[in-house]
């Protein structure tokens, strides 16, 4: 219930996770999670709150946060990983997805799950070359 509204919430899953796993192994995996959590604590601001919340799963709550700067962060998560490829002459590839709170009204657990949605739906139209 913030009185800090705007507030938003961007849901990021590392691409390909499993497969590395399968194919090179956990310590791979694990080494490609630590790059992915760096791009994004890197593309964020410094009051923004970023956590893991599963296997290869991120949350970042954007406090005084409307849509558009939701998008900006999204789009430096997305050069940043392009740029990290790059560097690594390997595909780093993370899907995203944002949902913004502007009333006290809407549930933050609503927005959550919005944000999750669109992550999903980014993450299914690269499935050709994940």
């Amino acid at each position: 219930k913030s009185r800090d509204l705007p507030i938003s919430i961007i849901v990021a899953d590392m691409d390909g996770l499993k497969i590395i796993n399968d194919n090179y192994g956990h310590k791979k995996g694990d080494k490609y999670l630590k790059i992915v959590a760096k791009i994004i604590e890197k593309s964020v601001r410094e009051d923004d709150i970023v956590a893991r919340i599963g296997g290869d799963e991120f949350a970042v709550l954007l406090p005084k946060a409307d849509k558009q700067v939701a998008l900006e962060i999204e789009d430096r998560i997305l050069n940043k990983s392009k740029e990290k490829s790059k560097k690594l002459k390997e595909t780093i590839s993370i899907s995203t997805g944002s949902a913004t709170k502007n009333k006290n009204v809407e549930s933050l657990e609503k927005i959550f799950k919005i944000a999750d949605k669109r992550m999903y739906k980014d993450k299914e139209s690269k499935k050709d070359w994940i």
